[in-house]
């Protein structure tokens, strides 16, 4: 048998990636993720296989044949992948709960059941995830307080600290004490209207 026979034999079972969407996806550590890819073209579909290619190509998930149940082998993808209706011809996935762990390639391999053509083995979608760390608790600077405010100290409802509020206090007891002294000296001051009378005014003589 000729190289050319043999490559015209293999070339059904060969990779084609030419038409491969490439997508990058953001998310947030906690979120359902949709690694979408769409093999409408391909139906009625034999084979799924969503694999890491980052990760020595670990499977993420995988169906041999159409009437089989996904088989997820992963530990870190058991009860949290889920694949979409393969009749409709897609094979989205959805990934819950991502954590940072999930960040990378994902690409998408289908195989149909058709003609020639479609039994070739084809990469559909490759995925680039990139998931963010959960948002820092507590002392994000290393500089808040035990309510974990960025100034350092704790906030009531209206968003005034305690600070502020010791503060506020002390400017009004000074205050009162101020007004205190005064009334106080200002009393002292004050006599009473006899007091203003000549000694004679105030002990009247008779005549």
């Amino acid at each position: 048998m000729t190289a050319a026979a043999l490559l015209l034999l293999l070339m059904p079972l060969l990779l084609c990636s030419a038409d491969a969407d490439k997508i990058t996806i953001a998310a947030k550590t906690g979120d359902n993720v949709s690694l979408p890819c769409d093999a409408s073209n391909f139906k009625p579909i034999k084979t799924v296989e969503w694999s890491r290619p980052d990760e020595e190509n670990k499977y993420v998930i995988f169906c041999p044949n159409q009437n089989s149940d996904p088989v997820i082998t992963e530990d870190q993808y058991k009860n949290r992948v889920e694949l979409l209706n393969r009749t409709n011809g897609n094979v989205t996935i959805v990934l819950h709960n991502v954590g940072t762990n999930d960040s990378g390639i994902y690409e998408c391999y289908v195989q149909g059941g058709g003609g020639r053509t479609k039994r070739a083995v084809r990469l559909i979608s490759t995925v680039s995830l990139d998931v963010a760390p959960p948002a820092p608790q507590g002392n994000m600077d290393g500089n808040r307080g035990e309510g974990g405010n960025e100034d350092g100290g704790n906030k009531d409802g209206l968003g005034v600290s305690r600070s502020h509020v010791v503060l506020m206090v002390a400017v009004a007891a000074v205050a009162a004490v101020i007004v205190s002294m005064v009334i106080v000296i200002r009393r002292k001051k004050i006599k009473t209207p006899s007091s203003f009378l000549p000694e004679d005014a105030q002990n009247p003589q008779l005549i």
